[in-house]
């Protein structure tokens, strides 16, 4: 598989994903917040998060869009993306980190 074919499966699914976050978001807050500060916080924290996801590397935002957000199991997800199981597995550790890493600002505001 060639990078630019990798590169538009990555973005793809992450726009994918993106919309169903967005919409289960949405049918979320219609039923289970009940002020609008609620909303308005739950709000904050998809922006902050999608913000965040944003600013990774293609690299980990596909992995962690595919593992955390579709649901992909960890061989299934080595098979698409032509990767050995360890390398998916540490790509993923590593996406992790840095999209902590991004949200760090933005969780010790909270505080």
């Amino acid at each position: 598989m060639s990078s630019d074919t990798c590169k538009a499966i990555s973005v793809i699914l992450f726009y994918m994903a993106l919309l169903c976050f967005l919409i289960g978001t949405a049918a979320r807050l219609k039923t289970d917040f009940h002020s609008r500060l609620e909303i308005s916080t739950a709000g904050f924290a998809v922006a902050a998060v999608l913000a965040a996801l944003g600013r990774l590397d293609a690299e980990y935002r596909a992995v962690l869009v595919m593992r955390d957000i579709e649901g992909f199991d960890y061989q299934q997800m080595a098979d698409m993306l032509s990767l050995p199981l360890g390398t998916l597995k540490s790509r993923l550790f590593r996406a992790r980190l840095a999209l902590r890493d991004e949200l760090r600002t933005y969780l010790s505001d909270r505080k």
